[in-house]
């Protein structure tokens, strides 16, 4: 017969994955109804005119009301909810001019949720595979706070950073490395002291490699106007002349400059391609081409410089040290 305290772990365990499976459930629910996205909707549908009459939904506070309820069962997890104000968004809403905030989950202390991992077992994931996706929702969680406060001093980012290795392991011993590979990635840079630089080169895509999909460097010539194409290089350019005011950030950032030289030949030459075809039947946008191989030449050219001119400094204070 299992022991009163093992019977009583395991009955935490299972509150704990209830109470965490509760509040990603109110959390989306929230989000889903009067979030940006529903804002979007309802504006869209106000343009359209009057339609059959749309079946009632639950009010913001019926909403909210059920949030508290779902956080109040979070605290062994060391969860909390939070509001984040979607930046520079405004938008006009039920006739009112507002900024939609999204529902958050943030962690208010790592050691209970670290708590809380160790009580699973892989094979918990296993026989749960909501569990498993819950989980994958609360790494995404975590990075999300990450990135968001990576420049300040706020608790709800340091307290990510300061407990990430331990929460790292526990990921890792349920089998979640590839899922936790944002954690990692974001403490790396934050105990290197270059978290600030990779989120901004990050963010200008001067780290999106040639040919792996999505919208990159390598093919931002496929839709968009040459003045937003040279705008697109710019801000690759803002990003690796800030980051070079950090000196542990050189290495990252002759990784950036490797990376922006490859997509820009490999723009060069699908441009090239794309002109050549089309010959004389050549459209407007496509003649564009023109103007962007240009600028993507520029770009190319000046990180070629860049990277030669970063190489021989490295070279000579090695030698002077």
């Amino acid at each position: 017969m299992p022991s009163p305290d093992s019977t009583k772990g395991i009955d935490t365990k299972q509150s704990n994955c209830v109470a965490l499976r509760n509040a990603f459930q109110a959390m989306k629910n929230y989000n889903d109804q009067h979030g940006i996205g529903s804002m979007m909707a309802g504006m869209l549908s106000h343009m359209l005119g009057p339609n059959e009459e749309a079946p009632k939904k639950p009010s913001e506070v019926q909403l909210l009301q059920a949030a508290m309820i779902a956080e109040s069962s979070l605290g062994e997890l060391g969860l909390q909810f939070d509001f984040n104000e979607q930046a520079g968004v405004t938008m006009i809403h039920k006739g009112e001019i507002q900024k939609p905030k999204e529902l958050r989950l943030e962690i208010a202390d790592a050691d209970k949720l670290t708590g809380f991992l160790r009580q699973l077992k892989a094979s918990d994931l296993t026989e749960d595979p909501q569990l498993e996706g819950d989980l994958k929702q609360m790494i995404w969680v975590l990075s999300q706070q990450m990135e968001q406060y990576y420049e300040s001093s706020d608790s709800r980012g340091t307290t990510v950073v300061d407990n990430a290795n331990a929460l790292l392991g526990e990921f890792r011993r349920l089998g979640m490395d590839k899922e936790a590979e944002s954690i990692e990635t974001y403490w790396i840079h934050s105990t290197r002291r270059t978290l600030g630089e990779f989120m901004v080169l990050s963010g200008t895509q001067c780290f999106h490699k040639a040919g792996s999909g999505g919208f990159g460097p390598d093919r931002w010539h496929l839709d968009t106007t040459t003045d937003s194409y040279a705008h697109s290089w710019k801000r690759t350019a803002q990003a690796i002349q800030g980051s070079l005011q950090n000196p542990r950030a050189i290495s990252m950032v002759t990784t950036a400059l490797d990376n922006l030289i490859h997509s820009a030949e490999v723009a060069i030459a699908d441009m090239q391609r794309i002109l050549v075809e089309k010959g004389e039947e050549a459209d407007g946008y496509t003649l564009g081409h023109t103007e962007r191989i240009e600028t993507a030449r520029q770009y190319m050219e000046q990180y070629v410089d860049m990277k030669s001119r970063l190489a021989t400094s490295t070279a000579n204070n090695s030698k002077a040290n």
